[in-house]
This record gives C-alpha cells, sequence and structure tokens, in this order.
C-alpha cells in the first residue's frame, strides 16, 4: 500500500481515469486478501499471498 502513490502517478502519465481506476482497486483486493487470507497463490514470500487483480486497463 506504501506505493500506491506512485504506481497511481505511473499510471496518469498515460490515463487518469486507468490510474484512478487501479488505484481503487488495489485497495479492495488488499481488504479481500485480509478478509479471506487463503485465497490467491502462495507468494514468492514465503508466508504471503498474492492475488492478481482483474480487468485493470
Amino acid at each position: 500500500m506504501r506505493h500506491l502513490v506512485y504506481i497511481r502517478q505511473h499510471i496518469e502519465k498515460d490515463s487518469e481515469p486507468n490510474a484512478a481506476l487501479v488505484a481503487s482497486r488495489i485497495p479492495e483486493a488488499v481488504e479481500l486478501l485480509q478478509s479471506h487470507p487463503e485465497i490467491g497463490r502462495p507468494g514468492r514470500v514465503v508466508g504471503t499471498r498474492e492475488l492478481v487483480a482483474p480487468q485493470n486497463p
């Protein structure tokens, strides 16, 4: 989450609406993982999970 501002700024270079969309979906995915920690796939870092946020521009 600490990199969300940088992610949004990078995407805004091409599209402000897409940047806003992606920036809203990432926290949603984080909340989903927090409430359902076994969804997603095992992360590259031991003890973590990864969830792909589909349908992003």
